[in-house]
């Protein structure tokens, strides 16, 4: 199964656990799902490359350090934000839901306790290598010291439209149970609704025995809704 399979990405995915207080290697699987993000065994994430180009003798061109100086780009995953406690990209992770302002929406865990309880420093929200906004403490060179491009604020109509089927989805399958045939009839009907093209609904697997009730999410980056057997039946 390959890093980015989505069966495996749904696998790891539980909507109706809540936030991600703090990042452990435990909770690298649930971090996984909502940044998706691949990472190495030793769970650093991989950052982008600054490409060196020599040119004749003594002549070099650092195209991508320049560009990275100046990338200003919207998050093109926008289901959810990662609140970074220190500007590295291995340091601890709070995970959040989506929000039109990040900024705002990380200075909260700066405020109850779960990165400090002593107010937020001044953030930056950055987007990651897959287009999800993540915020570090620092001013805006904090972006381009990690090669990241700057997070542009607001969101497309498509991405509003996978916003809404997010919350559409926890709402519906958080509400009712539905069985495998009718939760993957129900994802689809979403999904239609949406005015999202170009996406498909794929079952993970088979419900389980004690899962016979249904979860289901969008993967913003495979443009497929992952349909699975998530809790009980009550």
């Amino acid at each position: 199964m390959s890093e980015r399979d989505p069966l495996e990405v749904f696998s790891r995915v539980n909507p109706f656990a809540g936030e991600v207080d703090a990042y452990t290697e435990a909770d690298e699987a649930r971090l996984l799902s909502i940044i998706a993000t691949p990472v190495t065994a030793g769970g650093r994430r991989p950052s982008r490359r600054r490409l060196v180009v020599v040119v004749g003798v003594g002549v070099v061109v650092v195209a991508t350090a320049a560009f990275a100086l100046l990338r200003r780009e919207q998050a093109s995953d926008p289901t959810g934000v990662a609140c970074f406690a220190t500007a590295d990209l291995n340091a601890d992770i709070v995970v959040l839901g989506p929000s039109p302002d990040p900024v705002a929406a990380c200075a909260t865990v700066w405020s109850d306790g779960r990165l400090s309880a002593d107010g937020p420093p001044q953030l930056t929200a950055c987007v990651n290598d897959s287009g999800v906004a993540s915020v570090f403490p620092g001013d805006p060179s904090v972006c381009s010291e990690l090669g990241l491009a700057e997070l542009v604020p607001g969101r497309s109509a498509e991405h509003q439209a996978i916003v809404d089927l997010q919350q559409r989805m926890a709402e519906f399958y958080s509400a009712d149970c539905y069985r495998q045939p009718e939760a993957l009839a129900t994802a689809q009907q979403l999904l239609d609704e949406s005015g999202l093209t170009g996406w498909s609904v794929q079952l993970a697997e088979d419900f389980p025995p004690g899962f016979e009730c249904g979860i289901a999410t969008p993967l913003a980056d495979a443009r497929t809704v992952i349909v699975g057997g998530g809790r009980p039946a009550p």
